[in-house]
């Protein structure tokens, strides 16, 4: 992409409240620069407020700043407009309009890949099932894909790259971060290896909070032609994962694990309502659609048939009532201060804010400093 197009289109990544400004419709339509400049409002050309609290000026003076950091760091940039960009992942709604990758060559974005993800409390035996699935896997010629946690994921790129394949490590931050602590070595070997790479939608410098976890894995599920779920609670992280990949249309693979084992009761409560269980690798293998049954919208047993959010634990808005569903009704009119939203709720600070945790481990909400809006 000529450096014109990339930073309006990086520009268009970074501007405040694009479900509101048709940006996706648009941008399946024209290039970035027509976007911007076209049919963006004035008014919502300002950067959203993480982005600002790093960065400062509009969203183009901020898209030159980046491009800049991601040439000293050595990151690179995919769009939604370069043939590069994942297919899978352009099919979702609401796709990463920037990727920010590091590693080796973007070509891995559009390899067979394979999503697995699962609770950080990982014991030996799930960690085994991890390390061993993922290896089998990579061996066979899938790209392994997570979310660069400890416990599972961990184990689910290290179980990749110990076989000589492949891994993409999907963050919650900038692309330069090396978060969480503890898996700084592996952020490392990725980004060293010559067949995997790491990937962001944020650009160098933002940290993480905690609705990006939740957007991060809409883009691990999405990208990817599976999920595999190794081990989950009933309220696991994981289980959002699972959410997406049911909105994505995509497969959905569960190991069993132990039974009357809390900690797999959410792994157990995906197998019932239709999820593929796992146990063998030829079970992932034979499970997946190919390209051709894809091209021809042959989906299979897909789980999204029978799988809802009360099922993973998450609701979506029209299902949600008392103060949590009062503040969805609220918000659906745009971002708002905390402190304002309390005004209007005619509640105390602390019910709010034990509504606003609740939507926002249920992915449903964004906090932005004093301001929360709709995801």
């Amino acid at each position: 992409m000529q450096n014109n197009m990339l930073e309006y289109a990086v520009a268009l990544s970074l501007v405040s409240a694009p479900s509101q400004n048709n940006i996706w419709e648009n941008c399946r339509e024209y290039p970035p620069s027509a976007v911007y400049n076209d049919f963006l409002p004035t008014e919502s050309r300002q950067c959203q407020g993480h982005i600002a609290q790093v960065y400062n000026g509009s969203p183009l003076q901020v898209s030159s700043s980046i491009l800049k950091a991601c040439q000293r760091g050595g990151f690179g940039i995919v769009t939604f407009w370069d043939k590069q960009y994942p297919s899978l992942l352009r099919e979702i709604s609401r796709p990463p309009l920037v990727l920010y990758y590091r590693g080796a060559d973007v070509a891995a974005l559009n390899g067979n890949t394979i999503a697995m993800v699962g609770t950080r409390k990982s014991d030996a035996r799930s960690s085994s099932v991890a390390v061993k699935l993922a290896s089998e896997l990579a061996t066979s010629g899938f790209i392994v894909v997570s979310g660069m946690a400890v416990g599972i994921d961990r184990q689910a790129h290290c179980g990749a790259l110990d076989s000589g394949g492949a891994t993409i490590g999907v963050l919650a931050h900038g692309i330069d971060k090396r978060y969480p602590y503890s898996n700084r070595d592996l952020y490392d070997r990725i980004s060293e290896s010559d067949h995997s790479l790491l990937l962001s939608e944020y650009p160098p410098g933002i940290n993480a909070v905690n609705w990006t976890f939740a957007r991060r894995n809409r883009i691990i599920s999405g990208m990817s032609m599976g999920t595999v779920i190794i081990k989950a609670a009933q309220k696991s992280g994981a289980l959002i994962t699972a959410r997406y990949a049911c909105e994505q249309n995509r497969e959905v693979f569960v190991c069993p694990g132990m039974a009357f084992d809390e900690e797999y009761e959410g792994c157990i409560r995906l197998i019932q309502t239709g999820a593929t269980p796992v146990f063998d690798t030829s079970d992932i293998i034979d499970g997946l659609p190919g390209s051709w049954m894809r091209e021809q919208n042959h989906s299979g047993n897909r789980i999204e048939k029978h799988i809802t959010h009360e099922n993973t634990g998450v609701a979506t808005p029209k299902e949600i009532d008392g103060i949590p569903g009062q503040m969805v009704t609220i918000l659906r009119k745009g971002d708002m201060e905390i402190d304002e939203l309390v005004r209007q709720l005619q509640l105390s600070s602390a019910e709010v804010n034990e509504a606003i945790v609740m939507l926002e481990l249920s992915s449903i909400i964004r906090r932005e400093g004093n301001m929360i809006g709709i995801l």
